[in-house]
């Protein structure tokens, strides 16, 4: 952390985390309400312990991160193994991300052996990694204050939330409302962890009047003073603010989506009758008659349906004006969708079921794909073996029927194809499950006893290879005649031979093959793009039929509205039984009517619009006149400008950069102090490269030497072979047993002379070795020192840079006196002018005279009158006032730059004198470098002429030692000489030793204060480039400014031209609205006219309707009295006496339909 990444990526951690766990609770809870219980982790389809796997992966990666990657030497601790004060935070961000990574191995380990405690010990451990991150946060070692503070303080209410949802946890295993607290809180904290990681760490986002500053090597927001940073503050309050109720709002809907989604819908019951039915009646009866609680399917309920109610819809359609049959259809349409509710919820289930099911089923194909691949692996890889331990044809004819029985097809079913492919069989050929598995299992044996065949053969080739070479082994260590060996080798070149031919026939075989394979790939890619093209053609195609399609299905519609409009749509209703109704009669009748009526109501309407549009644009000229006039006022308002944006982010600015000039004052002061120390560091440094240059020079003498060691030593050797040969053959010549011995003695003698000679010369090689090691040291010190001079040629150049800033300065200082006479010049015209009042006193009458204008044009806008007079008064008043506000701007930005001109002058010449001061030391400074690169070229010439001398010495040594060699006589004077001389070589070597040690320590400290220097250096560089984006981002608001200034003007050009537009609309408008008024009236006078035409035909259409009303309330059989009683067999109206007549009869029928009935199927009904 401390970065804007390192708040970043565990803030979308946090939230990829909370919104999981929000996501997987609601849909736990929307399935099972009544059986609902938590989960402290959830698992996913494919990985089971994917979500704590993720964990530990984002835990170790920010432990790197903050320990190793982070830090700049990529190690936690110091030099001398403590933890620096600058990167405690790193370890206590560590141990956060620690704490979570235990809770996620944990919760691994206690889902693996699953102890009854394990719900609550999970629990325990998430709320301890809360817990450890509160702790952390609340005692940070960083001490933030100001704004971050704030944002941390906010920071830990959120883990506090998460801290008490995860006790509750514990306690409350089956409450929703706890986990759904959690989720949100964890997911709240991700985003608040997002949102400080750009709002502290992005300057453009910073709070106005704080700013970001280094301190101690960490980027830190600062505030100029303290109201700015109570304004930050309080605009962190107000953005937590903001956030929780965003949260909120997406949480709550979230929730209801997946509600509705996931939700348990209820299942209903089908009604059932309320009476028992008798089982004499006939079938229609029986079709409606259901025991109660039984279920019924899609296929029951259009048989019970058919037979009646649709008799009974058609009726009710026939006579659509009777109530009973109305409430009849809607108990019966209720019925209906109770049960279409309960078959729903059943094809829900099986829906379900049928998906789990897929899911396991892509399981097994994955495993099953899995096995196979490791099956033909494993069988490849026993192939390869056997050709590699010589098994030859055999093996390569097994690699052949793999690759051909692998590359046909089976003839087979499809859903079948893989398993015939993974068991090597043609067809599973069994009907039953149980002979399925049977067949499944044998072809698993047989492939199996294959593998386990080729296993052996593997065994049995690996064997007789090894045979054979323990049998040549043995053949090259026993002691056998000249003429066996000649025969035992001509065998082995004979197999070796062999070997050959079947590697050859092997690889000849395998480059066949992976040239079919690679044709193979070529042919498939090559379908593949043709495929590919195919497929965007037909693509194409299918679009294109579409919109025909489109287009077709369009031209349909729009004939079938013209054949609509133009014939009309008549629905001829079916012959009631009680009565009879002409709705074609009354659509002659009415139709006319009914368009007069739509054209009145579609005028009403058109001009209702036309008067709000009217009185829209009428209420926006107002506003927009209002808002001119409070324009005007703010430009006269001085008070206005001085409290504007503009004025106070350009004071704000001000402020900053002299805080800026300051804060570099202070830098370039502590620089300076500073100078003195690195002189005297480069000095040491000098000294100690001098040192190790002698070391180099004493390390080069003792090189030379020890090859000549060495050549002794190869001659001795050579000489000896010589000897040897020279024995052997004397040897064989003459068998005397006395010349033996001395030949043996004298082999001896050599043998042991020999020894010694390789235990010196492998001493010589230790010490060449350290001299290697030591001339490398001083290459290194080497290139350190012309680093050094690099830097040394670096900061001369830098002075020369200064000392051109310092000579710009000077005529920047020129130009800002010159500009400064100017601006005095026309500060004091401009104060003639303010003197003289005739200007103001004429443009203020001016002004009277236009808001008179304004006043006159207004009062004749309103009675419809000139409309260029208004332009012509606007454009006057805003000229005035352009003329007002330019000069009193001018006259305030005249006084400003003149102040900030005497402000910089005085400063730059405080920076010429700084300037003058630092120049003259980095003078000083260059002649003392100057001289003592001259010593140092005089003591290169002097080591130069003492390596001469010593090379001399050399050539003597090797002259004398070449002298030395010619007798084999001095060999023992000259051994205990090169003894001695040995014996001084490795005091030298470790006089020599001890130095390299001393400087090594001495290269350390020098390195560590390179470190440090270097450290200083970035700091300064971070600084420097601060400032530079600090102006980056001043030249950035200030081109802001400009354009701002060009689009307000814009935008008033905008609104005038609007003005215009709405008052040409507004002519318009009314000339349509006197166009509409006439033909309102015409229209009006047509109705009346009509009206009185129909009045008297309409009267007697009612009157008829009414008596139509009277005889379909009658009884149709006596056609007398009212209907006051309901058949519910077939829901047929009659009057009581003529029914209770019926129920006299013994063969009860309905006299309109003829359907049995009883006497309980008879119920009174009020009409």
């Amino acid at each position: 952390m401390g970065t804007l990444v390192g708040h970043v990526a565990p803030g979308f951690a946090f939230l990829a985390l909370g919104f999981w766990h929000l996501f997987s609770h609601i849909k736990l809870h929307a399935q099972q309400p009544n059986s609902y219980t938590s989960s402290p982790w959830f698992p996913a389809s494919k990985s089971r312990h994917l979500e704590l796997f993720l964990i530990m992966l984002g835990s170790s990666i920010s432990v790197s991160m903050e320990l190793f990657i982070g830090p700049g030497r990529h190690q936690p601790f110091d030099s001398d193994g403590t933890i620096p004060s600058n990167h405690l935070h790193n370890f206590e961000h560590s141990s956060i991300s620690l704490t979570f990574f235990v809770y996620a191995a944990f919760a691994i380990l206690l889902d693996r052996f699953g102890p009854k405690a394990q719900y609550g010990l999970t629990q325990f451990l998430g709320a301890l990694a809360f817990g450890q991150q509160l702790f952390l946060f609340h005692l940070h070692s960083a001490d933030h204050m100001g704004v971050e503070g704030q944002y941390h303080l906010l920071l830990q209410i959120i883990i506090v939330v998460s801290l008490a949802t995860t006790l509750m946890g514990i306690g409350l295993p089956k409450s929703f409302m706890v986990s759904f607290v959690r989720s949100a809180s964890i997911m709240f904290q991700g985003v608040w962890f997002i949102v400080m990681g750009y709002a502290l760490w992005t300057p453009s986002l910073i709070s106005k009047g704080c700013f970001l500053n280094l301190e101690e090597g960490h980027l830190v927001v600062r505030c100029h003073d303290k109201e700015a940073l109570h304004r930050a503050k309080s605009l962190v309050n107000i953005q937590f603010s903001w956030l929780l109720i965003a949260i909120t709002i997406f949480v709550m809907l979230f929730y209801l989506v997946l509600v509705k989604f996931y939700g348990e819908k209820a299942e209903y019951s089908t009604l059932t009758r309320e009476d028992d039915l008798d089982e004499d009646l006939d079938d229609v009866e029986s079709q409606k008659s259901k025991k109660v609680g039984e279920k019924k399917n899609f296929m029951d309920i259009g048989k019970d349906f058919v037979p009646i109610d649709m008799e009974r819809i058609f009726e009710v359609i026939g006579i659509g004006r009777v109530r009973v049959d109305v409430t009849v259809l809607q108990c019966q349409k209720q019925k209906l969708v109770q049960q279409s509710d309960a078959q729903k919820h059943e094809f829900h289930c099986l829906e379900t079921k049928i998906k789990e099911l897929k899911e396991k089923q892509a399981s097994y194909d994955g495993i099953l794909i899995t096995v196979n691949k490791l099956w033909n692996q494993m069988v490849d890889d026993l192939v390869l073996l056997g050709i590699r331990a010589g098994g030859g044809q055999d093996f390569l004819q097994i690699l052949d029927h793999a690759d051909h029985s692998g590359g046909s097809i089976p003839p087979c079913p499809a859903e079948q194809i893989f398993l015939c492919r993974l068991l090597k069989t043609d067809s599973i050929q069994s009907n039953e499950n149980d002979g399925i598995v049977r067949s499944v299992e044998e072809a698993l044996a047989s492939r199996h006893s294959s593998t386990m065949e080729l296993m052996k053969f593997l065994e049995y080739t690996i064997d007789a290879q090894r045979a054979k070479t323990e049998s040549i082994a043995d053949d090259l260590n026993g002691k056998l005649y000249t003429e066996d060996v000649i025969i035992r080798l001509s065998k082995i070149d004979d197999m070796m031979k062999d070997e050959a031919k079947n590697l050859r026939e092997v690889i000849d075989a395998l480059h066949s093959k992976q040239k079919e394979y690679s044709d193979e790939i070529q042919t498939c890619i090559s379908n593949h793009s043709t495929d590919q093209s195919e497929i965007k053609r037909v693509a194409g195609d299918l679009e294109e039929i579409m919109a025909e399609l489109e287009e077709s299905r369009r031209k349909l519609v729009d004939l079938r509205m013209q054949k609509d409009a133009a014939v009309g749509i008549h629905m001829p209703a079916p012959s009631a039984v009680n009565g009879s109704l002409s709705p074609e009669k009354t659509a002659d009748k009415s139709k006319r009517m009914r368009e007069l009526r739509d054209l009145l109501d579609k005028t009403k309407i058109l001009a209702a619009d036309r008067l709000s549009e009217l009185e829209d644009a009428r209420d926006e000229n107002h506003t927009l006149s209002k808002e001119l006039e409070d324009l005007e006022n703010e430009l006269k308002d001085d008070k206005h400008i001085y409290s504007s944006r503009l004025y106070s982010l350009l004071d704000d600015q001000l402020q900053h950069w002299n805080d800026e000039v300051e804060r570099f004052k202070t830098l370039t002061d502590s620089l300076q102090a500073d100078r003195s120390f690195v002189v005297r560091r480069e000095k040491e440094l000098k000294a100690k490269v001098e040192s190790a240059d002698a070391a180099r020079n004493t390390m080069d003498t003792a090189v030379p030497r020890i090859e000549e060691l060495e050549l002794n030593l190869r001659r001795c050797i050579i000489e000896k072979n010589d000897l040897e040969i020279k024995m052997e053959e004397a040897v064989q010549d003459s068998g005397r047993k006395d010349i033996k011995e001395e030949f043996r003695v004298m082999a001896s003698a050599l043998s042991k002379e020999m020894g010694m000679m390789e235990a010196q010369l492998n001493r010589w090689k230790q010490t060449a070795h350290e001299a290697v090691s030591l001339r490398e040291e001083s290459k290194s010190l080497k290139a350190s020192l012309n680093e050094k001079t690099n830097e040394q040629k670096c900061l001369a150049s830098k002075c020369a840079e200064q000392v051109e800033d310092i000579k710009s300065l000077k005529t920047l200082i020129e130009k800002l006196q010159k500009e400064k006479q100017e601006l005095q010049i026309v500060l004091d015209m401009y104060g003639q002018e303010g003197y003289d009042n005739r200007n103001l006193i004429e443009i203020k009458e001016s002004e009277r005279r236009a808001r008179n204008q304004a006043e006159v044009l207004k009062s004749a806008l309103d009675e419809h009158s000139l409309e260029l007079r208004v332009k012509a008064a606007n454009e006057a008043e805003a000229a005035c006032q352009q003329r007002l506000s330019a000069t009193e701007a001018e006259i305030a930005e005249l006084r400003a730059t003149l102040d900030a001109s005497e402000r910089d002058v005085l400063e730059l010449k405080e920076a010429i004198k700084s300037k003058d001061r630092e120049a003259e030391a980095y003078i000083s400074e260059i002649e003392n470098i100057g001289q003592a690169y001259e010593d140092m070229q005089t003591q290169n010439q002097h080591l130069l002429q003492q390596v001469g001398e010593r090379d001399d010495y050399n050539i003597k040594l090797v002259s004398e030692s070449v002298k030395t060699k010619q007798a084999q006589s001095f060999l023992l004077s000259e051994k205990q000489a090169l003894a001695k001389h040995l014996q001084q070589v490795n005091v030298s070597v470790e006089s020599l030793k001890l130095r390299i040690a001393q400087s090594e320590e001495q290269m350390k400290h020098c390195l560590i204060e390179a470190v440090r220097s270097t450290e200083e250096d970035r700091r300064l560089a971070i600084n420097l480039e601060s400032a530079r984006w600090e102006l980056m981002d001043a030249e950035k608001e200030l081109k802001w400014l400009k354009y701002a200034v060009s689009s307000s003007e814009k935008e008033y050009e905008q609104v005038q031209k609007k003005i215009n537009e709405i008052q040409t609309e507004l002519d318009s408008e009314r000339s349509e609205r006197k166009r509409l008024e006439e033909e309102l009236t015409e229209l009006n006078n047509r109705v009346a006219e009509l009206t009185s035409e129909t009045g008297e035909a309409a009267i007697q259409r009612l009157q008829d309707e009414i008596k139509d009303c009277k005889s379909i309330l009658k009884c149709s059989v006596c056609s007398d009295r009212p209907k006051e009683v309901v058949i519910v067999k077939c829901y047929h109206l009659f009057c009581n006496p003529c029914i209770q007549r019926n129920l006299e009869i013994r063969h009860r029928k309905c006299p309109g339909c003829g359907t049995a009935f009883g006497q309980n199927d008879v119920r009174f009904v009020k009409i």
